[in-house]
């Protein structure tokens, strides 16, 4: 089965000047990534792509994954994009581009990933995990796929806690974290980690930023919190602002959804809280068609 993804009438949005930058994940949770790119992010054109047909990733199988994954990056080879970067910001995703190697000979754009920024993360910060007991919370795929495990046994951390949070998650994705049911779901998911009383905690899902606070009072309230979003956008600003003599302001973002009517309502609630409306968002629906091969 082939997933592909269809943008109509996208082309007339850009600056035909300036190149693009292509920020993706299966929710609005990546936008993460973009606020704290927007500073130099002026000289192109940026879309964001919530996938939110296919959200949560972490529940899929690694034969869904590697479809999704392939359709991103199929959209940003063939379609009307051309992008100059395409920036994966989702771990999950991220794992399954990086293990695919088939997908990276087949890509003929720059595309950077959550593990360039996780491994830039061990590598800025290994103080704070050697000999530490260290937590790090991804989805069920991230923390199955045991990748960055491996990736932070080098630098030695005294122990290491897995903590799955697939129903954080949701009420993350779902923009439902504010309310009471979704503090309920988190704090119960949480409950069974009370324990741990890590010293750091790693964020391995952009999602779990928006609850830092609720996740620090489960399992760490002195611990030092690392996200691979901050490492991920000093390798982004390297690369971008290079060659240029001044950034100009983003003004506004393509913003595409997949879902359908709830799950991009909920995309943009999300977004709203994440952004809190720093730039305009030109919002459009992509579809995605199945073929079999």
């Amino acid at each position: 089965m082939n997933l592909q993804l269809s943008l109509i009438g996208i082309k007339d949005k850009f600056d035909s000047h300036k190149s693009t930058v292509v920020i993706i994940d299966s929710c609005a949770c990546g936008l993460s990534v973009l606020k704290t790119t927007l500073p130099f992010l002026g000289n192109f054109n940026v879309i964001y792509l919530a996938d939110t047909e296919y959200n949560p990733l972490g529940l899929k199988s690694e034969g869904q994954l590697m479809d999704i994954v392939s359709s991103w990056i199929t959209l940003c080879i063939n379609g009307t994009i051309k992008p100059k970067l395409v920036i994966l910001a989702c771990n999950t995703a991220s794992i399954i581009y990086f293990h695919t190697r088939e997908m990276q000979d087949n890509t003929q754009i720059k595309v950077l990933s959550m593990v360039d920024g996780f491994k830039k993360l061990i590598h800025d910060y290994a103080s704070e995990i050697t000999n530490k007991n260290v937590a790090i919370m991804g989805t069920l795929s991230t923390i199955n796929s045991g990748f960055y495990q491996e990736t932070l046994r080098p630098v030695s951390p005294k122990m290491l806690t897995e903590i799955i949070g697939t129903r954080s998650e949701c009420a993350v994705a779902s923009a439902s974290f504010n309310t009471n049911k979704g503090k309920k779901e988190i704090a119960d998911e949480l409950s069974a980690y009370e324990s741990v009383l890590s010293d750091t905690v790693i964020l391995a899902c952009t999602c779990f930023n928006c609850i830092k606070h609720q996740i620090a009072r489960s399992i760490g309230p002195h611990a030092t919190f690392l996200d691979p979003v901050d490492s991920l956008v000093k390798i982004v600003r390297d690369l971008l602002v290079h060659g240029y003599h001044s950034v100009k302001d983003v003004s506004d973002v393509i913003y595409l959804n997949s879902g359908d009517k709830e799950r991009n309502a909920q995309s943009r609630l999300l977004s709203k809280e994440i952004m809190s409306e720093c730039v305009d968002f030109q919002n459009i629906h992509i579809s995605r068609k199945i073929r079999d091969n």
